[in-house]
């Protein structure tokens, strides 16, 4: 997806979308990830983000946020609405997993939702696509 196309999938509130940053050991060294992982948080400050989940492994550095209009850090993969939802069932199943099919992953998203409801900077609608991500996570 290109900046500036309107998502096509998951509207929480008219006018904002979910959005995926990420950098995964599919696009660097894993060894990197620390580094992404910062700049990731260095985002979150920079655009002042007040609605996200911060998703950190040894495999992946994923931000997932909601507002209404960020352009994303230069270098990441970025997607929003339906294809960010689908990235995150992919990741819950462990789909995009090192080791395809691995199921620590769907603890590692359970903690990362803790952390950011604790933290208080994931609302309700957030937390449902969580949510709704490990339920799925949980069947396949």
């Amino acid at each position: 997806m290109n900046w500036g196309e309107e998502p096509r999938g998951f509207y929480p509130k008219e006018g904002r979308a979910v959005y995926n940053v990420r950098l995964t050991h599919k696009e660097i060294d894993i060894q990197k990830i620390p580094e992404a992982s910062r700049a990731l948080r260095e985002f979150v400050v920079s655009q002042s983000l007040s609605d996200y989940v911060f998703l950190r492994t040894c495999n992946r550095a994923e931000l997932y946020f909601i507002d209404d209009g960020v352009l994303p850090p230069n270098g990441f993969v970025f997607e929003c609405g339906e294809e960010a939802f689908r990235h995150l069932l992919r990741v819950a199943c462990g789909i995009e997993s090192f080791v395809v099919g691995e199921g620590e992953i769907l603890n590692q998203i359970r903690e990362a939702l803790e952390v950011a409801r604790e933290e208080g900077h994931c609302s309700a609608e957030l937390a449902r696509y969580f949510t709704d991500a490990i339920r799925v996570g949980k069947k396949a």
